[in-house]
C-alpha cells in the first residue's frame, strides 16, 4: 500500500487569481505562451497560517477518519516534536513508524509503502500513523489549502512547464483546461493534473519520469 501526505501527488489521482490573464483565459482558453508569468508565491505576501489551528484541524481530521474505521478506539496524548518540510515527510515517517514497531519503505517519488499486516494489527497501525503525524506534522504553509494565487501559479507550471516536459518524454497529454475550469474543479474529483494522464508503465519508469518532469514547481508555497 502506497501512502502520501503533504504536498505530494499520487500516481493515479492528482491531489490537486489575483493576476489578470485576460478575458480569454477566464472564458476557458489556455493563455498564450508569451503571457507574463506570475512571480513565485515567495515573492508576495501570503496569508499567515497558524500552526496551532492547523494542528488542531489535523488532529480532528485524523480522529474522525480513524474512528470511522475503528469505533471505540482511544487516542493517546501526543506532543509535537517539530514542523517538517514536505521533502522530510517520508524519511521522518519511516523513522517514526519504525520506532512504533512498523517497518515501511520509502519510494523515490516521496511516498511510503506499508507492509501487509494482519487485520488484528490494523488499529495499531492507524494509531502509529496518528502519533507520527502529530509528532511531525508538515508545516501548514505547505500542507494547507492553496490560495487562489498559489493555484494559479501551479496552473501556469502545469501548462507551460510540465505538459511540454511530459510530451517530450512521449506522454500523450491532452489540451489543458482553461484557468477558470481549473480553479472551479480544484479539490474535486474533476481536478486536473497532467500526471493524471500519464501512462508510465513500470514503477522504475514512473520514478524516472518524476525525476525528469517534477510533478510540482520548486516554489508552490513561498
Amino acid at each position: 500500500m502506497r501512502f502520501f501526505e503533504g504536498w505530494v501527488l499520487v500516481r493515479t489521482v492528482a491531489i490537486v487569481v489575483l493576476a489578470a490573464l485576460g478575458a480569454a483565459v477566464l472564458a476557458g482558453c489556455v493563455p498564450p505562451r508569451d503571457q507574463e508569468r506570475l512571480p513565485p508565491p515567495s515573492a508576495i505576501d501570503l496569508p499567515a497560517v497558524s500552526p496551532e489551528v492547523a494542528l488542531a484541524e489535523l488532529k480532528a481530521s485524523l480522529e474522525r477518519a480513524i474512528t470511522a474505521r475503528h469505533r471505540g478506539i482511544e487516542f493517546p496524548e501526543v506532543e509535537t516534536v517539530r514542523l517538517i518540510l514536505p521533502e522530510e515527510w517520508a524519511p521522518t515517517m519511516r523513522g517514526c513508524l519504525d520506532s512504533e514497531g512498523f517497518t515501511v519503505t520509502e519510494t523515490p517519488d516521496g511516498g511510503i509503502v506499508y507492509p501487509e499486516i494482519p487485520e488484528a494489527q490494523a488499529a495499531s497501525l492507524e494509531l502509529a500513523r496518528y502519533v507520527c503525524a502529530l509528532k511531525h506534522p508538515v508545516d501548514p504553509r505547505y500542507s494547507g489549502e492553496l490560495t487562489e494565487y498559489q493555484q494559479q501559479y501551479l496552473y501556469e507550471y502545469f501548462v507551460y512547464d510540465l505538459v511540454p516536459c511530459l510530451r517530450s518524454e512521449g506522454q500523450d497529454i491532452s489540451t489543458p483546461p482553461g484557468l477558470q475550469r481549473f480553479l472551479e474543479t480544484w479539490n474535486t474529483e474533476d481536478a486536473w493534473s497532467p500526471y493524471g494522464e500519464v501512462n508510465a508503465g513500470s514503477d522504475s519508469d514512473w520514478y524516472a519520469l518524476n525525476e525528469t518532469c517534477p510533478q510540482n514547481p520548486e516554489d508552490p508555497f513561498g
